[in-house]
């Protein structure tokens, strides 16, 4: 591919993961997160076994698999976003399961502990995160 403007060799994508992260916790469009997660998912699974598991990681650290719980809650809920005919929302499901089944099968850890915490009540599992048992919001 076309070579571009990546900051150095291999590494983790820190950096990236929050941003990306950071992102989709504000997204205000389904179709849109749909192409992130989309994104992510090309990230994860990258030919560079290296590059795919730092970014995975960091990914993971930032809160990425409980953004991703929290997007598929806010479309099963249809409070986050105003629903204009389906507008990208089952894209976005669709890549949201794709990229938790991706993690899950692989028995990636969020937070030292495996995805089996994560929820769709609105809770995770067993504290954590410093709130406990409170609810994921995406506003």
């Amino acid at each position: 591919g076309g070579g571009g403007g990546s900051s150095g060799g291999g590494g983790g994508g820190g950096d990236e993961a929050v941003h990306i992260v950071g992102f989709l916790s504000d997204c205000p469009d389904p179709h849109l997160a749909s192409r992130v997660l989309f994104l992510v998912f090309r990230l994860v699974v990258a030919p560079n076994a290296d590059r795919a598991a730092g970014f995975t990681a960091a990914f993971l650290a930032a809160g990425g698999a409980e953004i991703v719980v929290a997007l598929m809650r806010t479309a099963a809920t249809s409070s986050g976003w105003r629903l204009r005919g389906s507008g990208g929302v089952p894209e976005m499901v669709a890549g949201c399961v794709r990229l938790l089944g991706h993690l899950m099968g692989r028995g990636e850890q969020a937070g030292g502990r495996g995805l089996q915490h994560l929820s769709l009540s609105g809770t995770t599992e067993g504290g954590g995160g410093g709130g406990g048992d409170q609810p994921l919001d995406l506003k």
